[in-house]
Order: structure tokens, then sequence, then C-alpha cells
């Protein structure tokens, strides 16, 4: 789609935005994304989003988007999560709940129950081996994107404790499941 006068058009400008922010989380330019996303309901998504599309390291070492615009190429390689340091990587090794350093949560288990009723407050429950229940609160945004794709797998989740639940800043696979 393009419209006289105007030498990009709106899906170009688009791919070109999501690059330039793949490059910044790759090379682990926290506050210049930040910078390009202030919202933080989508620089969450966003950050979410570019964990599960990046290379895990172990199956695959490289993710690779080229554009060509006018004869001129421009390519964005991911070869790890990023290095933006918003939580530790979660290990797949965890088996049921761990407290980390900085006061971060670790849990393993199965996502078994979602409730989005509440737009301000939507939440999951991970149940561990041991067949305990972990209420979860999910930031604003993910539910959908992040969240939902992983119902009735088995994932390893980071978040901060508070009172009885957990709050959520990652969530992902457990690998080889």
């Amino acid at each position: 789609m393009t419209i006289p006068g105007i030498a990009t058009s709106l899906g170009q400008e688009t791919i070109d935005d999501m690059l330039e922010c793949l490059e910044l989380f790759g090379r682990g330019e926290q506050d210049a994304l930040k910078a390009k996303i202030p919202q933080e309901d989508y620089f969450n998504n966003f950050l979410g989003l570019a964990r599960n599309i990046a290379p895990d390291g172990e199956e695959v070492n490289l993710v690779g988007f080229t554009t060509v615009r006018q004869g001129s190429v421009k390519k964005v390689a991911l070869t790890s999560h990023g290095d933006i340091p918003l939580v530790p990587t979660p290990p797949d090794t965890v088996t049921t709940r761990d407290i980390t350093e900085g006061g971060q949560t670790v849990v393993r288990g199965i996502l078994k129950e979602a409730d989005s009723r509440n737009k301000n407050r939507e939440k999951i429950h991970i149940i561990d081996p041991e067949g305990t229940s972990h209420e979860i609160i999910v930031p604003p945004g993910m539910m959908s994107d992040i969240v939902k794709p992983l119902w009735k797998s088995e994932v390893v989740i980071v978040g901060v404790q508070k009172r009885r639940v957990i709050h959520l800043t990652e969530i992902r696979p457990v690998q080889g499941r």
C-alpha cells in the first residue's frame, strides 16, 4: 500500500521499526529500546515476543531478518535472547519453586488455568509436579500474545512474590517438551 507523495508505505515503516527494535534487543540496549517503546505494556509484550523468536542457543543459534529497500539491504541477526537484564533466564532444571537472588521467584509446572475477566488483573495458575497451584498475576498485554500460546504446556515462570501471589516478569516453555 503506497500513498502518492510518501516514500515508504505503512507496512514498510512497521517492518523497519520492528527490525530496529529487534536489533536493539539483540544488542541488549535496554534504554534505547525503552525510548523507542515507552509504554510499559507494549515494552513488556515486545520483550516477551522477542524472547520467543530469539534462538535458544542449543537447537537454533541464529535468527535473521533481511529487508531490501530500493537496492539497499538491511540485515538483523539475533544470536541470543538479548542481553536485557530484566530477569535472570530461568533454568530448565527448576523442579518446582525456587527463590533466586534479588527476590525473584521461579516456578515450573503446567499452565492449567487462565482468567482474563478483569483486564487490570489477569491471572494464571501453574500446577507444579506436587499438585500445588501457584497464582500468577500477568502484566497487561502479555496474556494473548505470550501466555495463551503456552496453554497446557510445561512452563518455567519468573516473577516477584508479593503477598500470596507472584507477579509475572517472564514465562517460557520448558525445552524439549
